[in-house]
This record gives C-alpha cells, structure tokens and sequence, in this order.
C-alpha cells in the first residue's frame, strides 16, 4: 500500500501527532481491517478472473469442437456512423484451417466477393436491427467454390456467424433430382412405347383398374365397341363388359378365357367376342385385369354333302 493508492486507508493523521487522542490500538485495528479488506477484494478479483478464463477455454473449446466454421466480427464505421467494413476479431479452428489467423484483418480485402453475393450487406442488416438471418449461398470467390449455409447473429456492435459447408449435400441433392428426372423419362418412353404396342395390335385391349373403371383402351377396342378410345376411359368396366365372366374372374383374381362373350357397343348393341382376361394382383389383393378380345367368329351350321 502507497499513500496515493487510491484504494488504501489513509492513516498517516493518526501516527503524525503524538497529543492526538486516538490511541495506537485504534490506528493499528483500523490498519489491519483495511489489510483484510484489501486480501478479500483481491482474492473475489482472482476468483472471478480465473472464472473468466474458464468460461473462454470452455467457449473456445466448444468453438473449436464444431465442424462449421464460426467467425465474430466488429463493425467499422465511418465519419458519419456507415458501416464501410468488418474485422474479425474471433474465429475458431475449423475457420483458420481455411482462412488462417485472420484475427484483427479486414473482411473486404480478404472476402471481396461478399460485396457481389449480398454478404456483407446481410451483416450490415444484422448489426443494425439485431434481427438474425439464415440463407444458402453458391460462394465462387476467392479460395471457396461451394455451396455453404450461413446464420447471422448480432453479437455487440457486430456479429457472428455460423457457416457449414454444404456442397457434398447440394451436389447430392442434383445427383438425385437428375437421377429422378431420368427415371421419369424412362418411364414415360416406356409408356409410350406400350401404347404404341397395344394401339398397333388387332386384337381389342382394355385396362380395368380395381374399381372396375377403364383406365386404358387401344384403337382396336373402340372400333369394335363403336366409339373412340378417349370416350371409354374411365367409364365402368361394367357398362361396356357387362356382369358375365370376365368381371368375375377380375373379382376372383383368377385369369380365364371364354370363348363366346357379349360386349356391349357404347349405342348398347351386343357385340360378340372372344377374350381373354388377366387378372393383376398387388399384396395378394385384386388390383384391375387386361382384357385381350376379338369378335368371335360367327358361327354357321354344317353343310349337309
């Protein structure tokens, strides 16, 4: 303690006089209590210093832990309070083993790039309404060429960031977009190709989903039946089949041919044919059939020789 320590009890008044009425006991208990005073406000300063520095292992620990990059940076300003720029002030090890020690550097003359990708105006937004944003950005500048997340948090008169590279998900995410539209075109050329198919056979074919309506006709089926294709789809099965035995045998699961069956055209005339039914099973239920026919061949009584 120094006479011009500031936080020292000035005694010096009590040993200066030897008429003063306070006696030595009382200027040497006032002493002591102020040498204890001073060991308990140093002790609370040590404790809360070594308080400090664990919760800054531990933040840097956990910073340093993460697989994303995390930056803190300060605004600067201007004459006129304008932010014209940010410097890093923390950054943890994901971040320096792209960028390196950046601490204390300018973000515009490392990342120029963030001008042109609308980054440095959203840290701007951030420290000026405290409002946090989130948003994926295809950064091509500088050492970087992919895809990255980024959250955006004001953190004083600054903020700081969170950015995960997410090229490997991106180009993952287009590898199965690309992979589903080629699956697509396979099958529509696939469907066209089996409409060709049955729009180039003789025989009639008509495709009964299970609820017992046309889900497919061919060209032959409708000139038989009297109308066009595109007029019997999705009408019932029923009106055009009638309840002989080819809805039974769709109902049962159970392929059949019968040789005479009467069809009915769509101006309800009898149609004879023959046909053949497939059923279509899915999980063991009854899921529609395809019947194949032709019109039957009219039949003539023998000839007596």
């Amino acid at each position: 303690m120094t006479p011009h320590d500031p936080a020292a009890l000035d005694l010096s008044a009590f040993q200066s006089d030897p008429d003063d009425d306070v006696p030595l006991q009382q200027v040497q208990a006032l002493r002591r209590s102020d040498e204890r005073n001073r060991a308990e406000l140093e002790q609370q300063v040590a404790a809360r210093t070594a308080e400090l520095e664990r919760s800054r292992d531990l933040l840097r620990a956990t910073m340093d832990a993460s697989i994303d990059m995390i930056h803190v940076f300060e605004a600067v300003h201007d004459g006129d309070g304008r932010i014209v720029d940010f410097h890093w002030t923390l950054n943890n090890h994901t971040s320096e083993s792209r960028y390196g020690e950046v601490r204390g550097q300018s973000l515009l003359e490392r990342n120029p790039g963030v001008i042109e990708e609308g980054i440095f105006a959203a840290f701007c937004q951030v420290t000026e309404t405290g409002e946090p944003l989130q948003a994926e950005r295809h950064y091509v500048h500088e050492q970087f060429d992919s895809w990255f997340l980024q959250s955006v948090v004001k953190l004083g008169d600054g903020v700081a960031t969170t950015t995960k590279d997410i090229g490997d998900w991106k180009r993952a995410q287009a590898e199965l977009l690309r992979l589903r539209d080629k699956v697509a075109q396979a099958r529509q050329q696939e469907g066209e190709r089996l409409s060709l198919l049955l729009q180039s056979m003789g025989e009639g074919v008509i495709g009964i989903a299970a609820d017992h309506r046309c889900m497919f006709v061919n060209a032959a089926a409708a000139a038989m039946l009297g109308c066009r294709a595109d007029q019997l789809v999705g009408r019932s099965a029923q009106d055009l089949l009638g309840e002989g035995q080819v809805l039974a045998a769709m109902t049962a699961g159970v392929p059949v041919r019968v040789e005479d069956e009467a069809f009915r055209g769509t101006d309800g005339t009898p149609v004879r044919v023959s046909c053949q039914v497939s059923p279509m099973v899915l999980g063991g239920n009854p899921a529609g059939a395809v019947v194949v026919f032709r019109q039957a061949q009219e039949r003539r009584p023998p000839r007596d020789d």
